[in-house]
């Protein structure tokens, strides 16, 4: 009898176990299909940059429809990309921190969420300090793979994060990667003086598990990128830090 309620009790854990299974899968697919049909607002190209000492081939669009993206969704301010990573999104200005967790960047409900802007920042991104949310999803999607910058070699083939807008392109160098606390300067946005961003600069470049030839000035704009840690700690993000090296207008360019 033991025997026989011991299987029932196993069966019922089972079937749960399977529905969550399921209904997980389903969602992760949905949220793929979702952002796969984003890319057909993109027009890729090869193009070989200078990267210090290096030419790599880093991979970006030649076009980005930003009116046809903005007809599905007004929101939308840019597309952030790294390089050979899963880091390929639309960007989303964002009233709070509440929507864009559960909804994709057409507004449909979905546990992926989208990649979205720090209320506080402004959309045409001209603050000092720039932070950019994405969940931290198992299978590596929107920023899941931002956990990857906690190896050193990880960050040295990804040191790079490029942000597309409709007049100018924003490329940022990665110098910092750590977990910190939520409310810790590492989301300040507030600067009294040059002192005080060089003394969040300085602590995020401090607090840092990987090492980067590159640090920011007093005259530079920091980006910080957060995800969850997905270790238990719910006050605690992971964050990668990058600061701004190039912002080229596409007006200049076509000259």
């Amino acid at each position: 009898k033991l025997r026989r309620i011991l299987m029932c009790v196993l069966a019922i854990v089972f079937c749960v176990s399977a529905f969550h299974f399921g209904k997980a899968f389903l969602e992760y697919r949905k949220g793929d299909q979702i952002y796969e049909n984003a890319m057909e607002f993109v027009v890729e190209a090869d193009v070989p940059v200078e990267v210090k000492d290096k030419t790599s081939a880093k991979r970006t669009y030649a076009e980005i429809d930003f009116a046809g993206m903005r007809a599905v969704n007004e929101d939308v301010i840019g597309w952030i990309q790294i390089l050979d990573s899963p880091v390929d999104y639309p960007l989303l200005d964002a009233d709070d921190n509440k929507y864009y967790l559960n909804h994709t960047y057409d507004r449909q409900w979905s546990s992926y969420g989208s990649i979205f802007l720090e209320p506080r920042n402004n959309p045409d991104l001209s603050e000092r300090h720039l932070v950019v949310y994405g969940h931290n999803m198992v299978n590596e999607s929107m920023f899941g793979s931002l956990l990857e910058y906690k190896k050193q070699e990880y960050a040295d083939a990804h040191p790079e994060i490029t942000i597309c807008m409709t007049d100018r392109d924003l490329t940022y160098r990665v110098f910092s990667a750590y977990t910190a606390h939520v409310d810790s300067a590492a989301y300040r946005m507030s600067f009294n003086d040059d002192a005080s961003f060089m003394e969040m600069a300085e602590q995020m470049k401090a607090n840092s598990v990987i090492t980067a030839d590159v640090m920011p000035t007093a005259e530079d704009q920091v980006l910080t990128l957060s995800t969850c840690t997905l270790e238990g700690a719910k006050n605690y993000r992971f964050i990668v830090n990058a600061v701004l090296v190039d912002d080229s207008s596409k007006a200049e360019t076509t000259d």
